[in-house]
């Protein structure tokens, strides 16, 4: 509290993407979560601050870590990426069904996996999570098109990024989502969310969004933020 710094460690991971930037929440009595991924894992290490960090919980094949977060019962929610095919969170096993996966997982607080999400995308992305008070998952990101997000099948008007929300269980069930494209004349969303805390829920249920975008964005049929017009090269 005083700003001396206390304990440092490192860890020697080697990133396939470039993407392994790890993201460090706290859970209950301060524990300390950290995820990240080295060349095949995506780890969460979990330790108090005295102590060195432990190995928590491992998945194969998980590529990235976009967001993790911790709820009042330990319950942890993390937005991930993988590609197509077999895929591990612990002990358990998932088939990922797109080329490109943006995974939505909740894991309990013994290591658990008790909901998953899979998303398409046509790249490997970021995505944001956040416990909301009603005990549900709220995730935001962008994808390319659209697709199936649930039972909900979303599309772009236009071959360009756009931003999805949605609402999850922690059993994996998505009871909301919804897309948010860029006008026809536009090129990409650009949400680039991960790791910024980009969304935050109020007690009330609501939450605020923040992001960046390129050209005009259409959130409903008569609200809209607008790009800059520019000119030249």
């Amino acid at each position: 509290a005083s700003g001396d710094v206390l304990q440092a460690w490192n860890m020697d991971v080697f990133s396939e993407y470039g993407f392994g930037y790890p993201v460090v929440v706290f859970g209950l009595n301060n524990e300390i979560f950290c995820a990240g991924s080295d060349y095949m894992t995506g780890w969460i290490y979990r330790w108090e601050a005295q102590d060195q960090p432990q190995l928590w919980l491992s998945g194969a094949e998980l590529k990235v870590f976009g967001d993790i977060e911790i709820n009042q019962n330990g319950d942890v929610a993390f937005a991930s990426a993988c590609f197509q095919g077999l895929m591990t969170i612990g002990s358990q096993t998932y088939t990922a069904p797109y080329g490109y996966n943006v995974i939505l997982a909740v894991v309990d607080s013994l290591g658990s996996c008790t909901g998953i999400q899979f998303i398409p995308d046509i790249t490997i992305q970021f995505a944001e999570v956040e416990w909301l008070s009603n005990g549900q998952v709220l995730a935001a990101g962008d994808w390319y098109s659209g697709g199936s997000i649930g039972p909900f099948e979303l599309q772009s008007p236009q071959w360009v990024y756009s931003y999805f929300l949605c609402e999850m269980e922690p059993n994996g069930n998505v009871t909301w989502a919804t897309s948010h494209p860029v006008n026809p004349n536009g090129i990409t969303g650009d949400f680039e969310i991960a790791r910024r805390k980009s969304i935050a829920a109020a007690e009330n249920g609501e939450f605020y969004l923040f992001g960046k975008q390129r050209g005009d964005v259409y959130w409903t049929p008569t609200l809209q933020t607008n790009g800059p017009i520019v000119t030249g090269k």
